[in-house]
């Protein structure tokens, strides 16, 4: 101990230890004497608190941008095949074949439909056992008998021949028809529905036509929940109306969001607005509207929530990413407020608060009471700032792995995905390179959730998930879409080497057969990629893949297929697609273009 003492090394950092120890104390101490709060004296539980107000914001910012954006490039490319015939906008039959694979492959659309000029309309939307059940005039539990699956789909077809009729088909989860009925009662008019009027205003003002509109936030005529829609109106190849395609986005998925990630035991309370005060989300927001006689979205000062309100009205709120104090009946609460960007230009608001103290918890009074310890042991605190700092750290740190990534593959979730994609692609651009999406979804999984259960289909997609992971470059990205659905971005590949590439990539998954705890088993694998040209969205472009696998899987599974980033003059590349043969190498008609 002498020699350590008799170190100018060590004296100095001895010194400089106790120095930074107690000046550190000292501003504490000031602080706390010359502010009302904690939280306005102490930058780092200041800063701490808003990193992780600002992360719920981010997070459900790209949420809802995931929620809302494949729906528009759905539609988008909807309106290509129908304003080219290749769907014909009147043949109901075909129409309805084509919504119910759109539905089956994009869980979050709520429904999709077809409105005409006169009046016609055919709609496709989502329909549990209980309304099957009902409408067959059955028991539930004798309808679960016929159909053990969790859902089916209800088709609405409004006919005039010549007289008005209104007819509903319900079908189960493999769209075979269980039950049909006619409503002479149904008064449904899609011209005056909200999307088809915006959609046709658009078409009217010679606005630009080639985005698709969005309604403000509304509750559905059918399902009576919270949703919104995008729509975008046809326009033939002889100039004539031929009818407004739209797909409708139930809004209680954000509701559901907002209830993962309100703090501290529901003592927090998330929502989320648009820029009238119409709410939109927050927790338990079904429940609430089931106690509504209401047919509308209730403005932020009907929930019943005088903080709520207190706290939306802090206009300093809308113009930065810091926290905000405010008081009612005498208590002090923290929180944000920070605007959405939602598509078509329109502004949803954020909010998050929380009493105070779930933050700062009773941080004054121990201090307070122990000023004196902690001097006295500031030494060995100043020593143990290090592996204080990782503690501190760690739960941030988990927070931010739980809303990356997906927690039974641990490959990233669609929302970081997507985030991690556009920032890759503009790399790319950068370098003047091009990249790939691929969209991989497996054959033969269903079995074995069905035979097996589903620990053997969560082993099957681990395993799935580690061959992919291994199987692309460092620069590359892959993440779990949903399901048994994957997504790649490959970085630096043309057209040359493309095909090579995706056909290595699925056949990874093949070869060897997958052995589960269960036993083994032979899972295939179909892909659909586009290459990145021109200046087309990140939306767009994976929804060409997206298009691409769809439609390969109607020809052939177990191939790959690839196609080309176009909208005009036709959309052949995303709907005319060939199969590629593993099984020689493929020569240039291989290439849908």
């Amino acid at each position: 101990m002498k020699r350590l003492s008799r170190n100018p090394s060590v004296v100095f950092f001895f010194t400089l230890q106790c120095l930074i120890l107690l000046g550190i104390l000292s501003a504490l101490l000031a602080s706390r004497v010359n502010s009302g709060s904690v939280l306005e004296g102490n930058t780092v539980i200041r800063e701490h608190t808003e990193e992780i107000l600002s992360l719920v914001v981010n997070n459900t910012h790209n949420h809802t941008k995931v929620l809302l954006e494949p729906a528009e490039s759905s539609v988008l490319l909807s309106h290509s095949l129908l304003q080219d015939e290749q769907i014909n906008p009147d043949d109901d039959l075909a129409l309805e074949r084509y919504f119910l694979k759109q539905l089956k492959t994009h869980k979050q659309f709520s429904g999709m439909y077809f409105g005409r000029p006169d009046g016609s309309f055919i709609f496709v939307n989502r329909e549990n056992n209980i309304s099957l059940a009902q409408a067959q005039g059955t028991t539930t539990t004798n309808f679960e008998r016929l159909d053990s699956r969790a859902n089916g789909f209800r088709t609405k077809v409004i006919s005039f021949t010549p007289e008005r009729n209104v007819k509903y088909t319900f079908r189960n989860n493999e769209e075979i028809i269980q039950y049909s009925e006619l409503d002479p009662n149904d008064i449904y008019d899609p011209r005056e529905r909200s999307w088809y009027q915006k959609a046709n205003q658009r078409i009217s003002a010679l606005q630009n036509h080639e985005t698709a509109i969005w309604t403000e936030p509304y509750i559905f005529f059918d399902s009576q929940k919270p949703g919104i829609t995008t729509a975008k109106t046809v326009i033939n190849k002889n100039g004539i109306n031929a009818g407004t395609v739209g797909i409708d986005i139930e809004l209680s998925d954000l509701s559901h969001y907002l209830e993962t990630i309100t703090l501290s035991e529901n003592k927090s309370f998330p929502f989320i607005k648009t820029a009238d005060n119409v709410v939109i989300a927050f927790p338990n927001f079904e429940s609430y509207l089931n106690t509504r006689t209401s047919q509308t979205l209730p403005f932020i000062h009907e929930i019943g929530n005088e903080i709520s309100q207190s706290f939306a009205d802090l206009k300093n709120g809308f113009e930065s990413n810091t926290v905000v104090d405010f008081k009612v009946a005498e208590a002090d609460y923290i929180g944000t407020l920070q605007p959405i960007q939602v598509l078509d230009k329109q502004e949803w608001l954020l909010g998050i608060y929380a009493p105070k103290d779930v933050y700062i918890g009773n941080i004054s009074n121990h201090y307070q009471k122990n000023l004196l310890r902690i001097i006295a042991i500031g030494f060995l605190l100043s020593c143990l700032a290090v592996p204080i700092s990782l503690a501190i750290a760690k739960p941030l740190k988990r927070l931010q792995q739980r809303a990356t990534t997906d927690p039974l593959t641990t490959l990233l979730n669609r929302d970081e995905f997507d985030r991690q994609a556009e920032l890759l692609k503009t790399k790319a651009e950068r370098l003047n390179v091009q990249i790939a999406y691929l969209m991989l979804d497996l054959d033969n999984f269903k079995p074995v959730n069905d035979i097996y259960g589903h620990h053997a289909g969560d082993e099957v997609l681990q395993i799935v998930a580690k061959r992919l992971q291994d199987s692309i470059k460092e620069e590359d990205i892959v993440g779990r879409y949903g399901g048994d659905e994957f997504a790649i971005c490959l970085f630096d590949v043309n057209s040359e080497n493309i095909f090579e590439i995706v056909e290595r990539i699925r056949t990874v998954i093949e070869e060897p057969a997958i052995v589960t705890s269960k036993g083994t088993h032979h899972i295939g694998s179909t892909a659909g990629a586009v290459l990145s040209e021109g200046s087309f969205s990140h939306t767009l472009l994976i929804g060409f893949a997206d298009s691409a696998l769809i439609k390969g899987k109607t020809v052939a599974k177990g191939t790959s297929y690839v196609t080309k980033a176009t909208l005009e003059p036709k959309l052949e590349t995303s709907t005319s697609v060939t199969p590629f043969s593993h099984s020689k190498k493929p020569s240039q008609n291989h290439v849908t273009n």
